[in-house]
């Protein structure tokens, strides 16, 4: 896993109607919709199947790291209710600290970056929730109305 300067963290807050899950950004790529082959997964009426696509900047050289969202899958198949960021439609954006993304009317993602510290203490506070975590495969499933699998 790339660590940034200082130990820290990216993350990718999901809030939906019923409740919220934070995910640590390990990977290189992920893509986002309500669709099965998704590495997150959020059922909701409003989201495409495939509705946005994040990647690590490789390129970045600051030791910081980096990453893209794209509105849609990569291979240029943009998301039906678009991609929504600070209030502007875009296609993609280097994602900045506290940028809010919205997804459909009812989904939205927040981006931080943080310490390790402070990483622990928000996922320790996230499983106290009313949520339920399950296991499948090398996924973790949360089960509310809107189900999002990382």
């Amino acid at each position: 896993m790339k660590t940034l300067k200082n130990d820290f963290r990216h993350i990718l807050r999901i809030e939906a109607p019923l409740g919220s899950s934070i995910i640590e950004l390990q990977q290189d790529y992920y893509t986002l919709g309500r669709g099965s082959k998704n590495s997150i997964i959020i059922h909701d009426k409003e989201i495409s199947r495939c509705h946005a696509t994040i990647i690590r900047d490789t390129q970045d050289l600051s030791n910081e790291g980096s990453f893209w969202i794209y509105d849609g899958a990569i291979n240029g198949k943009r998301s039906t209710n678009g991609l929504i960021i600070n209030g502007q439609y875009c296609f993609r954006h280097l994602l900045k600290p506290k940028d809010l993304i919205l997804l459909g009317k009812n989904v939205k993602l927040t981006y931080h970056q943080l310490s390790s510290k402070t990483v622990k203490l928000l996922k320790s506070l996230d499983k106290k929730t009313s949520l339920t975590k399950s296991k499948v495969s090398d996924r973790e499933t949360v089960n509310f109305k809107q189900t999002i699998i990382v």
